[in-house]
């Protein structure tokens, strides 16, 4: 790995708890991205097409993937380099000087503008039915969706991060709050009561009992790629590290015992923020499931189409009565809408890399908030082209899903480099991470096989 610029930024990282959580953030805005599509959507769905059945593919969705987040962000931090630059290392093929994985990451990356058009789509029928503003609904769905689209990138214009990371710390934590409470709330419930059966049958391993099985197994595979640390998550998490300062605070590799002590120092903080960013983000995803194949599932409801928020409104009826529509409508106005601004921040980063990487940080700087402005907008049109909010997430779930592997191939030549050995690691590491790709593999050979 080739060393960042010069910086004289660097400081050392904290030693107790409590000022180590004052420098989290990276984890808890990617964690802003994946609740609104990949829980509250794709995760819902599958519990509601397939049951319990199927707890134990989102449980390992979200917690094996934090490895891959960890070696990627962990290169990042040592070297200051964007996730971009450091795929470059890799040996392989490098059309017009990009690692072929970067290519492959970046196709995907551009099909996932209509994945935004589509939550885009789900903050629009939310909207509609709260706020009303004509005399049909597909219409209000449209104005509203126009609306956010460019409401978002007047805030993206400034491209400020602290206000990004605490708008995602209250939207998160808010909703998966109440989302939570609303499943140990079903327990009074006798209709709705999650039993210690259902959880032994989610957590059993095993596929739902009848011939059309595959349905519920697509979608919790395609939900797999974007519950927890979506490739896209994982690709976007080393430039918010860069962001954060984590780089830049650990400052050159000089090799000395001063840089060391640094850069020990900013991983542990960095892997504090991922397993924090992992508590919140497998909790809420938890919630979700159980929620869809507790009242979705017993009900025969199906979320799709046009009626896709209104059918997902019901799991808080059992408990919340009439006030369940107005708490599930604010909450998933808000947890959609911190996917859409996340993702199209995220995506800013990385495409003003591709375009502006070897120019200098203004020029970057730059290009991020022009990008900002034009990722949203396009996310718009491709919700014009086709307002389908449940395929466009199950299109990139599938995407996803079959990205993953690369990924993983790419966090295992990260840890086994030679800067990274240098360090203190263990051999559990080593295992969990090649058992971790070995999941994505299986994964996304399995849904090869379905789709």
């Amino acid at each position: 790995m080739k060393d960042p610029q010069p910086t004289d930024q660097t400081r050392e990282a904290p030693q107790d708890l409590k000022g180590t959580l004052r420098e989290i953030g990276p984890g808890i805005i990617i964690a802003g991205s994946v609740v609104g599509s990949g829980e509250l959507i794709a995760t819902t769905i599958a519990g509601a097409e397939a049951g319990f059945w199927l707890l134990w593919i989102i449980l390992i969705g979200c917690i094996v993937k934090v490895s891959v987040q960890l070696e990627v962000g962990r290169a990042a931090v040592l070297s200051g380099r964007t996730t971009l630059a450091l795929l470059g290392d890799l040996p392989g093929w490098k059309p017009r000087g990009l690692h072929w994985i970067a290519w492959v990451v970046l196709a995907m990356l551009f099909g996932g503008i209509g994945q935004m058009g589509g939550v885009l789509g789900g903050v629009g029928q939310a909207l509609a039915i709260a706020i009303p503003m004509s005399a049909t609904s597909s219409t209000d769905v449209l104005i509203w969706s126009l609306v956010i689209a460019v409401g978002t990138a007047a805030l993206l214009w400034p491209g400020r991060y602290r206000l990004l990371e605490r708008i995602m710390i209250v939207v998160v934590g808010g909703f998966t709050l109440v989302s939570v409470f609303n499943v140990f709330a079903l327990q009074s419930h006798e209709e709705w009561a999650i039993s210690a059966g259902d959880i032994g049958r989610g957590l059993s391993f095993q596929f739902p009992p009848g011939d059309d099985f595959t349905v519920g197994l697509t979608t919790a595979l395609a939900a797999f790629g974007i519950i927890g640390m979506a490739a896209g998550e994982i690709f976007f998490y080393p430039y918010w590290c860069l962001k954060k300062g984590y780089g830049s605070y650990t400052g050159i590799s000089d090799g000395s015992d001063a840089w060391r002590h640094r850069a020990e120092g900013w991983l542990r903080v960095m892997k504090w923020d991922a397993l924090c960013s992992m508590a919140i983000y497998t909790v809420s995803t938890v919630a979700f499931y159980l929620l869809g194949a507790a009242v979705l599932a017993r009900s025969g409801l199906k979320p799709a189409g046009a009626e896709l928020i209104q059918v997902l409104s019901e799991m808080y009826q059992p408990v919340f009565g009439d006030l369940g529509m107005v708490l599930f409508l604010g909450g998933a106005c808000v947890v959609l809408y911190s996917t859409f601004l996340v993702n199209n921040a995220s995506s800013a980063l990385v495409w003003a890399d591709v375009i502006k990487g070897k120019q200098s940080a203004e020029s970057r700087c730059k290009a991020e908030r022009v990008l900002g402005v034009a990722l949203p907008l396009a996310a718009a049109l491709m919700f014009v082209i086709l307002p389908n909010p449940r395929a466009w997430v199950i299109f990139a779930g599938i995407t996803q899903t079959l990205t993953l592997p690369l990924l993983g191939y790419a966090a295992i030549r990260f840890r086994f480099s030679p800067e990274i050995r240098s360090f203190s690691h263990r051999r559990a590491g080593d295992v969990f991470l090649i058992f971790t790709v070995m999941v994505l593999v299986a994964a996304a050979t399995t849904l090869l096989f379905l789709v």
